[in-house]
């Protein structure tokens, strides 16, 4: 019988390593866990076959399989990684060279729940959360939040180039590039696109087409490096008066009374806004691959999330009648089981792009299932579906098994 497994790593808090050994053999899903090299745990789950009859079918075998890489998945973002970290080492904010970062190098991202206690805080302050990409920029070097390398692509961008240009050696900056058009509104598929776009030429072809109909801009959000030091233990207000002084980028602007701009802010379709508190606003970086979340807060007017797509249909009437325009979204349990999350209307989708897909997903170049992300009012009460789901976009970063239910 054929064994497939996968061995993940982590640090506990004394700096021990702990692992987890995820193994397949037939239909049956062991667990081994606890300290390496030392006493380990083991368990086993034997799966049954999920979906029989359906596209969708999986024998016990591959319901197995679906199970583990899910599970590595969810690992993974808890901070496991496949590579062992060192025994007693320091895996936030250890000592590096920014002209020679580590794969490893993770900066942290902001907090997805913001709670009631720093919502209606007395300390709590806003800025406004913009709709397009981050990028990490060194003096030279432009990276994604994932700390992919960006550079070749991008470095002929204008906005870019003047904001590095302004930049010391010893600097990296945290900065979002958006795009608005004439009528002022983001669109983060225009910027998604160009950030997407390997080829350097290609990215400056787009880049010309698109400034023709509005314009692209360059937010500077955080300073995590100053002089080769890393100052992001600073509160954020020390960390934006350093930003601010520079006088040469665009500083989104804080908001000391944030609640007071939230019936402009929604009249204006802002995204929401990135929440933080007086004196615990600190944040780090990891070299273990493995963003964690500190430092801010998102509060966004409409929550979103990334969904399996199963099944498309044409629209019902007009122009969209020709074109897939409604599809049947889902997230995955923590047995591999496909939730119900309901039907998603197109969203801020053009026509064209709806063609364009049609057409893509009638040839299998664009195969189900396929992720996309949502935008939502909220869960519907005692159910898996959602309430006002529309698409965003399409997220061609993702794979379907890490969309997992949280809910």
């Amino acid at each position: 019988m054929k064994t497939t497994s996968t061995q993940l790593y982590a640090l506990t808090t004394s700096g021990e390593i702990k692992t987890l050994i995820f193994e397949i053999d037939g239909a049956k899903f062991i667990t081994t866990h606890g300290r390496l090299d030392g006493k380990m745990q083991r368990t086993f789950k034997v799966c049954k076959g999920m979906n029989e009859g359906k596209a969708n079918e999986r024998t016990p075998a591959q319901q197995a399989l679906f199970e583990m890489n899910a599970k590595v998945v969810k690992k993974m973002k808890e901070g496991y990684d496949t590579k062992i970290p060192k025994v007693g080492g320091t895996v936030t904010n250890a000592k590096v060279d920014l002209t020679n970062l580590p794969d490893s190098f993770c900066p942290s991202k902001p907090i997805s729940d913001c709670p009631s206690k720093v919502e209606n805080g007395a300390d709590t302050y806003g800025q406004r959360k913009f709709n397009g990409n981050c990028l990490i920029l060194t003096k030279t070097e432009i990276y994604s939040r994932r700390m992919k390398p960006l550079t070749n692509a991008l470095k002929d961008v204008p906005e870019l180039k003047v904001v590095m240009k302004s930049m010391k050696s010893g600097d990296m900056l945290n900065t979002e590039i958006t795009y608005f058009d004439k009528n002022g509104k983001e669109s983060n598929r225009v910027v998604g696109s160009l950030v997407r776009t390997k080829d350097p030429d290609e990215v400056m072809d787009k880049y010309l087409m698109h400034s023709k109909n509005g314009e692209f801009r360059v937010n500077v959000f955080d300073i995590l490096f100053e002089n080769n030091e890393f100052i992001g233990g600073l509160d954020y207000l020390e960390r934006f008066a350093k930003l601010v002084a520079r006088k040469s980028f665009y500083v989104p602007e804080l908001y000391m009374n944030w609640k007071k701009m939230v019936p402009a802010a929604k009249r204006d379709k802002w995204e929401g806004f990135v929440l933080r508190v007086k004196g615990d606003s600190a944040v780090t970086y990891t070299v273990n691959g493995k963003a964690g979340r500190a430092g801010c807060y998102k509060y966004k007017f409409m929550k979103e999330g990334d969904f399996v797509v199963s099944e498309v249909a044409l629209g019902e009437a007009g122009r969209h009648a020709t074109v897939y325009a409604k599809f049947k979204i889902g997230q995955y349990d923590e047995n591999g089981a496909l939730l119900d999350c309901g039907w998603a209307g197109p969203g801020t989708l053009s026509h064209e792009e709806l063609v364009q897909y049609t057409k893509e997903i009638n040839s299998k170049k664009l195969k189900l299932p396929f992720v996309v992300e949502v935008e939502f009012r909220d869960w519907q009460e005692d159910s898996t579906k959602l309430e006002h789901p529309v698409i965003q976009r399409i997220r061609f970063d993702k794979s379907p098994d890490e969309c997992i239910y949280e809910g």
